[in-house]
């Protein structure tokens, strides 16, 4: 597992494009595994604060809910610059009263956490993206893929 800054490095390009789309939009899709080992897919703001990643969700939701019985989760973008995707495989991790008061604190003006929600830092385990830079008018794009896979995680 890595953390956002961890990655960055190691993928600077990628990186770069999921921070502008995530930042662009605000708003991104949250995969998670209810209670009956089915699928959810729910809306999120993920916010990258200093090294880390992170999302806020209600105290009393399903997704949370789901990532406290079983944290492994996706997120992924809307459609960014030329249709382009981001989709990071991590867990989520709920970070300490302690940490939230500290993010409340230390970031920008135009991130917000609220106390009363929950705080789960995601910790990357792969980020795939898909880029459809060769449009031609006319013809179905053809997707160029990238991905990045943490030390230590099997490809």
């Amino acid at each position: 597992m890595a953390t956002w800054q961890e990655f960055a490095e190691q993928a600077p390009d990628i990186a770069e494009l999921g921070l502008r789309i995530f930042t662009n939009y605000g708003i991104a899709y949250l995969g998670t595994i209810r209670a009956d080992g089915g699928p959810r897919v729910v809306p999120v703001s993920p916010v990258v604060v200093g090294d880390r990643i992170y999302i806020g969700v209600m105290p009393d939701t399903p997704k949370r809910h789901d990532l406290d019985r079983d944290p492994r989760c996706v997120v992924h973008s809307l459609p960014g610059p030329m249709d382009a995707e981001v989709c990071l495989t991590g867990t989520a991790r709920q970070v300490s009263a302690e940490w939230v008061e500290t993010l409340i604190a230390t970031a920008p003006p135009n991130i917000r956490f609220a106390r009363d929600t929950f705080v789960y830092e995601i910790d990357l385990e792969r980020v795939n993206c898909t880029n459809f830079d060769n449009l031609v008018p006319g013809r179905r794009p053809r997707p160029t893929r990238s991905k990045w896979t943490a030390q230590g995680v099997a490809a």
